[in-house]
């Protein structure tokens, strides 16, 4: 059952993904690594930062503890994001297709924060919010 869901969450994922990412290529390169002053200064750094999240999870899933995230300087261009982050989806989706072993306390986790979510998600439907952000506990 938490295959199924991890699975469907991913494929999701990947979609929302490729979604960001086709947006993205309408940018000019100027606009793509302008600064905004932000938290991840440019476009560049903010999709860097989700790539490398993903990564991050995908190599704990296989056991590794990396000591750092992916390095938003090593790509000038998003042809090369794509390129990284297409591979990282492609070994998350082969991983999960073979059924992913959690540890019952990470699985336990893992459950209540789907259940939380879908929880939050289903109120805020029947109150027609529409806002998910609002929802959102941290």
């Amino acid at each position: 059952m938490i295959n199924e869901a991890i699975q469907t969450l991913y494929r999701y994922n990947t979609w929302a993904n490729a979604r960001i990412l086709d947006t993205a290529e309408q940018l000019s390169p100027e606009q793509f690594l302008m600064g905004r002053g932000m938290s991840f200064d440019s476009l560049r750094d903010t999709l860097v930062h989700t790539m490398s999240a993903l990564w991050l999870w995908l190599e704990r899933w296989n056991g590794r503890s990396p000591t750092a995230a992916v390095d938003a300087r090593a790509f000038s261009e998003l042809a090369s994001i794509r390129t990284r982050w297409v591979g990282i989806e492609q070994d998350t989706q082969a991983l999960t297709a073979l059924g992913i072993t959690l540890p019952p306390p990470t699985l336990l986790l893992a459950n209540r924060r789907i259940e939380r979510e879908a929880r939050l998600f289903q109120d805020a439907q029947w109150c027609g919010r529409a806002d998910r952000r609002k929802m959102s506990p941290r």
